[in-house]
């Protein structure tokens, strides 16, 4: 090969890698121009170029902080999720932004997971319409949308080496479900997981990538890998990922060994560079947009209002207005509005919660109760005491933080702090039942619940939460929020509860298809608020049910005495067709506003896809034939009105026998007492894929003392980001170090016990 050949094809592999932390290559002689991407699924988060870092977390430019998807997903609103993604898709372009991260479409399988507060549901059916929608309008704007993150990544803990054990069926009815809508709705980038899934890496993945995103659901756009999600390069070119992030200096070099090995065809690389050609030349040059920050605010404020859950009212809201309010709760001062780690915006402006409150409540004291690092205080206690007996009413805010909602992590339990129920548990031997606002980005214990009056739920609502707050409770604003993961009665109640986080390694799916609502319904487990539930300040009367094929009719009035908007749920139980099903699970809603005493008359389409069965023994979905269960109402456990209707489809080859395959799924679960990790032994040899974990039996010393002078750095700083570190491979570690592929083989040679040669090859960068 000549040198002007051999120089094309290493800018046309350049292309497979990121130029920087968030642009892509560009290629002159090839015409194809460089991309940008940014975090935001919630809002912006661009670096300022000057303030760029290998970690990509610092120095970010203001942005409007919009609800996060937890709070999107309570919405159950398709036009909101629209709305939302248009004004995204306004200030990426804005910004010089081409393709925006997100939305995030993993499902809310355990109420841990550190990352919930960036996921839609625990719900399929929810999650994909939402995130449908979201992409319809980011993507109007001229802006690409990348789902994430493919596939089944559901936890934090040792998200880089995880396997994901799922039945073929659990993975296509429930996990990836939601990303075929994204896909479907014009989603012009799909980005792998950093997990693998039945033991192959996502980013490598063929089956996945090439066999089901490309294949069967026709995806045209690019694939993209997590940030330093790349472990197998050339693997990863094969299975038909794209694109790796951030930069790597070394991936050139590695495609060009694995094709002159015979590894990797040419021609597969050729395709993914194709791709991305293709890709760059639609979104590069869209633009730059000029939005409106004043308007982008005041949406965020109306989309709070309708994220907002009302989970429980003994009539303490609405607060009439004029009336004399204490407020309690450090989380009143320094609101918990997003999480923690790569989507975290620099909001541009942030509602002030207690100046919002005085505009319309006479705020008579304010006073923190309690430390926001959860540490006892009984000086805060006894001052928010006193504050609580100024007032005729008393809020109290109580919640989670961005260290516990955070990327990177999962949450230890589900409790609250405990100085936090300690202040209600001291209110309440006062005789004060205050108004909780509860601010937390997943489903937490409210075991306390029976000590304040009403609780409102916040699941981080964004910039705008402080005026929307206060229109909420003085009932300028009605609750219509419903939730879109179910709150248990214990953790110990939810179907992974025991084997969660015990193995870093392995990740068993042992409740099937029955995730959330649908293994609390399967199992018969009472649940402290359900999927689907929400108050309002009306009340709502359903009648007139009717079904076909087509879709459910029925009709809902508004009966109490304010204007109101009701979430009506359908839902559809299955015939038993030999296979394991739920007793009902979310075939579709709709949201209706009605004034006081207006009745309307709702039809809600039916997808049919929504009624299939994924039959492994037929290798795709299957439609049965039969009677099937339709009922409509508030939430999955208010259900209104019930009915039947005949669907036509394949006859069922072994009827009456899921029954008895989901009482073993069950009777597997409820048993399931996992066996402790394989205990680590002896000297290991280190190479690019082994977890950093692992170096702290490396046989070379320095290897050894490199992992206990970087855990301790990181553990002293307390930095999610960082604390994840103990599961990347090397190759994570050498990319984000920005080694080349000889001083990557020196540290490697390092780590063996081969001090001076690996030595000599990081300061000369070259191989010997």
């Amino acid at each position: 090969m000549d040198e002007r050949n051999d120089g094309l094809t290493d800018k046309k592999l350049a292309l497979l890698t990121g130029r920087d932390f968030w642009n892509s290559n560009a290629c002159e002689e090839m015409g194809i121009p460089s991309v940008r991407f940014s975090d935001g699924p919630h809002g912006l988060r661009v670096q300022a170029e000057q303030a760029s870092d290998n970690l990509g977390l610092e120095g970010a430019v203001p942005a409007t902080c919009f609800p996060t998807l937890a709070a999107l997903g309570c919405s159950w609103d398709a036009e909101l999720a629209r709305g939302m993604g248009e004004r995204l898709g306004e200030e990426a372009a804005g910004f010089g932004v081409n393709v925006l991260l997100g939305p995030g479409v993993n499902l809310k399988r355990n109420p841990l997971c550190g990352r919930n507060f960036e996921y839609l549901s625990e719900d399929e059916l929810l999650a994909g319409t939402l995130a449908a929608e979201y992409i319809r309008g980011v993507q109007s704007k001229g802006v690409a949308c990348c789902v994430k993150h493919f596939a089944v990544n559901s936890r934090e803990f040792a998200r880089t080496v995880v396997s994901s054990e799922v039945s073929e069926r659990a993975l296509r009815e429930v996990y990836l479900a939601p990303f075929e809508r994204a896909v479907k709705a014009g989603a012009g980038a799909v980005m792998t997981a950093y997990n693998r899934v039945n033991g192959v890496y996502c980013s490598q993945n063929e089956q996945l990538i090439t066999g089901i995103l490309r294949g069967e659901w026709g995806f045209d756009g690019i694939v993209v890998s997590d940030w330093t999600g790349t472990y197998d390069r050339a693997a990863g070119v094969r299975a038909g990922e794209d694109i790796e992030m951030p930069s790597c200096r070394f991936t050139v070099d590695e495609l060009k060994k694995a094709i002159a090995e015979g590894r990797l065809a040419e021609a597969e690389a050729d395709a993914c560079a194709e791709r991305i050609g293709r890709f760059a030349c639609r979104y590069a040059n869209t633009g730059r947009r000029v939005f409106d920050p004043a308007e982008h605010l005041a949406f965020a404020r109306e989309a709070a209002k309708k994220c907002a859950v009302l989970l429980k009212n003994e009539g303490a809201l609405p607060i009439n207005k004029g009336a004399s309010v204490a407020v309690l709760g450090a989380l009143a001062e320094r609101p918990h509005i997003q999480g923690g780690g790569s989507s975290h915006v620099n909001a541009q402006v942030v509602d002030d919660v207690i100046h919002c409150l005085s505009e319309k409540f006479v705020v008579t004291a304010c006073a923190e109760g309690y430390r926001t690092d959860g540490r006892p205080s009984k000086r805060l206690l006894e001052r928010a005491l006193a504050a609580a007996k100024t007032a005729e009413h008393v809020v109290l805010f109580m919640g989670l933080t961005e260290n516990d909602d955070a990327e990177g992590g999962d949450r230890k339990d589900m409790f609250l702090p405990e100085c936090q129920t300690a202040l209600l548990n001291a209110l309440a031997a006062a005789g004060i039942r205050p108004a909780v606002v509860l601010c937390a980005g997943s489903a937490v214990d409210t075991s306390w619940d029976g000590l304040c009056s009403a609780v409102l739920y916040l699941p981080l609502t964004g910039a705008g939460t402080g005026g929307a707050l206060a229109d909420l409770l003085c009932g300028d604003s009605v609750p219509c929020g419903k939730l879109a993961q179910t709150f248990p009665l214990r953790y110990e109640d939810v179907a992974c509860a025991q084997s969660y986080s015990k193995d870093p390694y392995i990740c068993r799916h042992k409740e099937d298809i029955f995730v959330g609502y649908r293994w609390f319904d399967a199992a018969g487990l009472p649940v402290k608020y359900p999927f689907g539930h929400g108050l309002s300040y009306a009340s709502f009367e359903y009648s007139r049910l009717s079904a076909t094929e087509s879709g459910v009719a029925f009709r809902v009035k508004n009966t109490g005495g304010v204007a109101a908007t009701e979430v009506a749920q359908v839902y559809v139980s299955q015939p038993d067709s030999g296979h394991a099903v739920a007793v009902r699970k979310l075939l579709g809603f709709a949201k209706v506003t009605l004034a006081p005493g207006e009745e309307q008359a709702v039809f809600v389409p039916i997808d049919r896809q929504a009624l299939a069965i994924y039959s492994e023994e037929d290798g795709g979905f299957v439609t049965y034939a039969g009677r099937y269960g339709i009922a409509v109402g508030s939430s999955s456990r208010d259900l209104r009105l019930h009915g039947e209707m005949n669907v036509n489809g394949a006859q069922p080859l072994r009827p009456g026998e899921g029954a008895e395959q989901r009482r073993r799924i069950i009777m597997q679960v409820k048993s399931d007492t996992p066996s402790a990790p394989a205990k680590e032994r002896g000297r290991i040899t280190v190479n690019m894929y082994t977890p950093l974990t692992d170096l702290k039996r490396a046989r070379g010393l320095c290897g050894r003392l490199i992992y206990r002078i970087a855990d301790m750095y990181c553990t002293s700083k307390k930095q999610t980001a960082l604390l994840t570190f103990r599961y990347l491979t090397v190759r994570s570690a050498m990319q984000f170090a920005q080694f080349n592929l000889a001083q990557a083989h020196g540290f490697i040679d390092i780590c063996n016990g081969r001090f001076f040669k690996g030595l000599k090859k990081i300061i000369t960068k070259r191989e010997e």
